[in-house]
């Protein structure tokens, strides 16, 4: 494990602070004018990048050049491309190895999904940790990390065109599945559309709003219970932090959801 930051470069990039754990390398990062960011490879010819943005706006420099706002998921190829910040550019940049025999050579760009958020949250969380983070949550940020890469790739290579309204509901979602109270209704409300229209359009893109809560929820207690134990499953406070009314409804729902992928 390496921990280090430095002061803003000749280039315009700073590395406000790094971590690197079993693989997995999180730097927070400021790009403040065009920069060429080099590829993360140097020797290593298996290591693949992400950059979740977490604020400003700029271009990645290609054939097409690809804008980048906050939010937004980077799958980056392990070779030099030039970023141009229209406003400073604050980002977590995440370099996997073991994953370039699979990396695209183009950069890939996708909106806000309820898997960035999480991922953010997580990469985040790591970068931060004190004492060293555990093997069992590494696992769940990795995961959480490729999943970002292979949908932004996916969505890149020619996946139906999805509409913005589902990346920014996932997003919504993401923020507020943790209170049991969180309804389709609130969510509409936020997104300022109708129920219909809303359940229309995520439907048409795989999970109907109602699901896409019950999944976010679902996702984070398995994570806690296979952290935790079978406490979770018999303690109200707990279920509540992870959106559900009482450890009953937790219970009810993680074993139906079993069933049904089995």
């Amino acid at each position: 494990m390496s921990d280090s930051a430095s002061a803003p470069s000749e280039s315009g990039t700073s590395i406000v602070s790094e971590r690197e754990l079993a693989g997995v390398i999180v730097r927070a990062v400021r790009h403040v004018a065009t920069t060429v960011v080099g590829g993360e490879r140097g020797d290593d010819v298996t290591a693949g990048s992400l950059w979740l943005v977490q604020r400003g706006s700029g271009t990645v420099r290609g054939a097409p050049d690809l804008d980048v706002r906050a939010g937004d998921a980077v799958v980056v190829p392990p070779t030099a491309v030039t970023v141009a910040a229209s406003t400073p550019l604050e980002m977590l940049h995440v370099v996997l190895r073991g994953k370039a025999r699979w990396w695209p050579s183009y950069v890939c760009v996708s909106r806000p999904t309820a898997s960035s958020v999480i991922a953010f949250a997580l990469a985040s969380s790591v970068l931060t940790a004190m004492p060293q983070p555990t093997r069992l949550e590494l696992g769940h940020l990795r995961s959480a990390l490729e999943i970002v890469v292979l949908s932004t790739v996916m969505a890149a290579a020619g996946t139906p065109r999805v509409d913005p309204l589902v990346g920014r509901a996932d997003a919504v979602i993401a923020e507020n599945a943790h209170d049991p109270d969180f309804t389709v209704e609130m969510l509409a409300h936020k997104l300022s559309v109708s129920r219909r229209h809303l359940t229309r359009i995520l439907s048409e893109a795989g999970r109907s709003p109602a699901h896409r809560i019950r999944d976010v929820r679902i996702s984070r207690a398995r994570s806690a219970w296979a952290a935790q134990g079978d406490d979770l499953l018999h303690d109200d406070l707990l279920a509540r932090w992870f959106g559900f009314r009482s450890a009953r409804s937790l219970r009810e729902n993680l074993f139906r959801v079993d069933r049904l992928e089995r």
